[in-house]
């Protein structure tokens, strides 16, 4: 009979529970289940570099610069994945997390999981959730905020 479990003492390595791709698209970043973040070469799938993240709950993470990696969750912490050392913590609350870049011709920017965060003339956040939390309009800077009411 085929033995489809591994043996009792056998350390499983986790699997990927997020990734994220450098800006300039040299380098990749993955979160493991158990807080692991591993930065590879994009070109070759070499690991450069492995740290731990203390922040609990992480729901995302997302390249901010190519050496700067934020991770989100009960906090914010941003990683500088060169060194794999802690670059800043924020306190406790919550975030507006969307960082994305686009060709400077195309006059909008384009975040994480396809959010726009800017169409040109206007700027959208978003909350951790991916609910729209605010839209401003860059000419006057007139603000509209969006609430969301939990319903089960």
């Amino acid at each position: 009979m085929a033995r489809l479990l591994p043996s009792a003492g056998t350390r499983l390595r986790p699997v990927f529970s997020l990734t994220a791709i450098s800006p300039d698209s040299q380098t990749i970043a993955t979160l493991t289940y158990d807080n692991e973040i591993t930065i590879w070469d994009a070109a070759n799938l070499r690991q450069l570099q492995r740290f731990s993240s203390d922040t609990n709950g992480i729901k995302c993470i997302e390249y901010m610069t190519s050496d700067l990696l934020a991770v989100a969750g009960e906090t914010t912490s941003h990683w500088n994945v060169v060194t794999g050392k802690l670059d800043k913590q924020l306190s406790p609350g919550r975030y507006n997390f969307s960082v994305g870049w686009a060709s400077s011709t195309s006059g909008g920017t384009v975040g994480s999981h396809n959010r726009i965060l800017n169409d040109g003339t206007s700027t959208y956040s978003f909350d951790l959730e991916g609910k729209g939390t605010s839209k401003t309009n860059i000419a006057t800077e007139n603000r509209i905020e969006y609430s969301w009411k939990h319903v089960n």
